[in-house]
């Protein structure tokens, strides 16, 4: 018997889970539910369940779990085809036995599924070279709401021409229809990865080292900024920390990790190493999985928040910068992880007041408008409940001129147009759509 509180989303329990084992399950348990106008909110392993805003309504966990077959591996195109529910996990085990890789880099990269990384578009900091699913499906099944079932795009890049319908459920968090089957490519995997990091006194001169670092003929796989309280809860100097990724044959690799030694000794960096091997992953984990909510990291969900800024790539450290005295003034202890080479910070605040609501709910406030001011745009990726019922968690604002963004009558529209009952995770999504 399902444990219907396993599927609580934002503290509310749906009445019903329902485990379809097909596509054609899928798409006849939607049509059911659009008849009968019932919520519904997609789910896999829920690696990115307190994405969204409070749900308008909710009566089915609708878990993707039965859909975990490896559909085809074509290791001579570079593609595989899988089912939504199948974890990431479990794919690159299958594919790496002809040494290729599925380059997607998710937090929670162990039990994340693929169906949960495509619809939230779910990165990490190798996004820098290996991209994200929107750049990685090549196609996809889709059940809707009506009954139907969609194949979009296809199997190799040639069958991808011209306007591709997918990108429009790439990111959507299950708000249109249900991700049933994927295609993705592949890479073959390298022969060699390491990671060197130095510690940089203050913020301007960790911003001279990555411009330098993303400037050259260097080629990252990932460049990741930490502040110093992050840096000491990984264990490492209470101090600002620059470190960089770079994989594929050897020698290029130790030519690019001399480079950057090199680098970091004219800024008076202090190297602090090379990683290789597990220290390396576990290193690469930590860094990715930061961004997860903090039940899954042991922080306390009442009194932290987890922000996400997208930025240009030169203001990274300068939002930091400007978020430190409002995090002061708010009185929270704060924490940031810098993408560097794709414009991503995340953030994380911590009070200690008993009305943890209120200086949550004025920093959020606050760092939305440093965003604007620097031409960005901000998401509340993990808040409290006494927050999140405050706040659009998404940015709908255009930080150009301070007005609602223009392409949200357009994903209004998108909506009506897939779910026009509204029952696929209804209120969630950007604008509560």
């Amino acid at each position: 018997m399902t444990d219907l509180q396993q599927f609580t989303v934002d503290g509310l329990t749906p009445s019903r889970v329902v485990v379809p084992e097909t596509a054609e399950e899928m798409a006849q348990f939607l049509q059911h539910a659009s008849t009968e106008e019932l919520a519904v909110i997609p789910q896999g392993n829920r690696t990115k369940i307190h994405c969204g805003n409070l749900p308008a309504r909710y009566d089915v966990g609708l878990s993707t779990k039965g859909l975990n077959r490896l559909i085809e591996f074509d290791h001579e195109n570079l593609t595989v085809t899988a089912e939504a529910g199948l974890s990431l996990a479990e794919l690159q085990a299958a594919v790496r036995e002809k040494s290729e890789f599925v380059p997607l880099d998710p937090p929670a990269a162990d039990r994340a599924t693929l169906g949960g990384i495509v619809a939230a578009n779910s990165s990490g900091p190798r996004r820098l070279l290996w991209k994200n699913p929107r750049d990685l499906v090549l196609g996809m099944d889709v059940a809707l709401p009506n009954g139907e079932t969609i194949r979009l795009g296809g199997k190799v890049m040639k069958n991808v021409a011209g306007y591709d319908l997918s990108k429009v459920f790439i990111g959507s968090f299950g708000s249109l229809g249900v991700l049933t089957r994927i295609t993705v490519r592949l890479l073959s995997l390298q022969e060699v990865e390491q990671t060197i990091w130095g510690t940089l006194s203050n913020h301007a001169e960790a911003r001279k080292a990555i411009d330098e670092l993303l400037a050259g003929s260097l080629l990252p796989t990932a460049v990741v900024y930490l502040t110093p309280r992050l840096s000491e809860t990984f264990g490492l100097p209470l101090s600002s920390v620059v470190a960089v990724v770079y994989e594929g044959v050897s020698a290029a690799v130790q030519r690019e990790v001399e480079e950057t030694r090199a680098l970091f000794n004219r800024l008076e960096a202090e190297t602090l190493g090379v990683l290789d091997g597990d220290s390396q992953g576990a290193f690469w984990s930590q860094i990715s999985d930061f961004s997860l909510p903090q039940e899954a990291t042991g922080f306390c969900t009442v009194t932290d928040l987890l922000l996400k800024a997208t930025l240009p790539i030169t203001q990274t450290t300068e939002f930091i910068e400007r978020l430190e005295p409002v995090a002061e003034d708010t009185e929270l202890s704060l924490s940031a992880l810098s993408h560097a080479g794709t414009g991503i910070v995340y953030v994380r605040a911590r009070t200690h007041s008993e009305n943890a609501a209120s200086p949550l709910t004025r920093f959020v406030d606050r760092a939305r408008a440093v965003v604007r001011h620097l031409g960005g745009f901000l998401v509340c990726e993990s808040v409290p409940l006494g927050v999140k019922g405050k706040e659009d968690v998404w940015s709908t604002v255009d930080p150009g001129t301070g007005e609602p963004r223009a392409d949200f009558q357009l994903m209004r529209r998108v909506k009506e147009r897939f779910d026009p009952r509204s029952i696929m995770s209804p209120g969630r999504f950007v604008g509560g759509i």
